[in-house]
């Protein structure tokens, strides 16, 4: 049996106990305990990103198996295809954490979801959230402390309705207002050196948009088509 086929059907198998989990959580009240209700999200989150790394494996699969004849399949991305499940669980269910640094109140149920499936299915996206997280949270002493507003970008530059965005910049205020495509960014956490803003994408329909950033006595502060829905 080539690699192709045999990842094909470990995937298939993967995600069948993940349905057999969901299942089981949803209609067998003694699994059902086995769950925190404090650790119902994160695990739900887990859950997600492993899934979304089930999917994105498939689509490799398909990608880059299914138009060439078998002779020609890379069997170094084995590996990446075997350990896409187990990657897409530990970055959703990182995500939720790293969503409640970006909000403190704690992220919707349905945004993290979503989040840990985008993300499960992105490694790259991850680790690039990841990084501007620990950018957000670790500021090197004496980093972007100047008063004079100014919005400079935002990361990623492209996603959809759902996704937390961070925005860099300088003399941002605690009561900052930011709007993508004319709609207010929600659950906006500011950096305590003003250089940096998270929140989470409103919706809008596909395609580029302004993203603007307003303290209240300091003016606006546009980038013009700097954000892109998918």
């Amino acid at each position: 049996m080539h690699w192709r086929t045999r990842i094909f059907i470990y995937d298939l198998c993967v995600a069948l106990v993940l349905a057999v989990l969901a299942v089981a959580e949803l209609k067998c009240p003694a699994f059902q305990g086995l769950i925190p209700p404090v650790a119902r999200v994160p695990v739900y989150c887990a859950w997600f990103g492993a899934l979304g790394g089930v999917i994105i494996s498939l689509k490799g699969v398909y990608d880059h198996g299914a138009s060439r004849p078998p002779g020609q399949w890379e069997d170094s991305y084995n590996l990446w295809h075997l350990g896409r499940p187990v990657s897409g669980a530990a970055a959703g269910g990182l995500t939720y954490l790293l969503l409640l640094v970006v909000n403190q109140n704690g992220p919707t149920a349905p945004v993290a979801y979503a989040a840990a499936f985008i993300l499960g299915t992105q490694e790259r996206r991850f680790f690039n959230f990841l990084s501007e997280v620990g950018r957000l949270i670790v500021q090197v002493p004496g980093e972007g402390k100047t008063g004079e507003f100014e919005l400079t970008g935002i990361h990623p530059a492209q996603g959809a309705a759902g996704d937390p965005v961070i925005l860099r910049g300088r003399g941002f205020a605690a009561n900052l207002e930011v709007t993508i495509g004319g709609n207010p960014l929600g659950h906006i956490v500011v950096s305590p050196d003003g250089s940096a803003a998270a929140g989470v994408l409103p919706a809008h329909a596909a395609g580029a948009v302004d993203v603007s950033a307003a303290n209240p006595n300091d003016g606006t502060a546009t980038l013009t088509g700097a954000f892109t829905y998918t």
